[in-house]
C-alpha cells in the first residue's frame, strides 16, 4: 500500500510537471510566434532597404571633383 504520504508527493510530483509542461508549451508557442514576427521584420527591412537603396543611389562623382580632391590632400600632407 501506499502511505498518505508519497501519495501526496506523487500528485504534487505530477502537478508540478503539468505545469511545467503547460509553461513550457506556452513558452515555445510565444518563441516561434517571435519567430515568425522576428522574420517579418527582417522581410520589411529587407524591401525598405532595397528600395532605399534603388530610390536614393548616388550619382558617381565625375573626374574633375575627384582630382581636386586629390589635390587637396597632397596640400596638407
Amino acid at each position: 500500500m501506499i502511505s498518505e504520504r508519497e501519495k501526496v508527493l506523487k500528485n504534487r510530483y505530477l502537478k508540478n510537471n503539468k505545469n511545467k509542461h503547460r509553461i513550457c508549451r506556452r513558452l515555445f508557442r510565444s518563441l516561434t510566434n517571435c519567430r515568425i514576427v522576428t522574420a517579418q521584420i527582417k522581410e520589411i527591412v529587407w524591401a525598405t532597404q532595397e528600395q532605399k537603396e534603388i530610390q536614393f543611389k548616388l550619382p558617381e562623382m565625375p573626374e574633375s571633383k575627384e582630382g581636386i580632391l586629390r589635390k587637396d590632400k597632397s596640400e596638407f600632407s
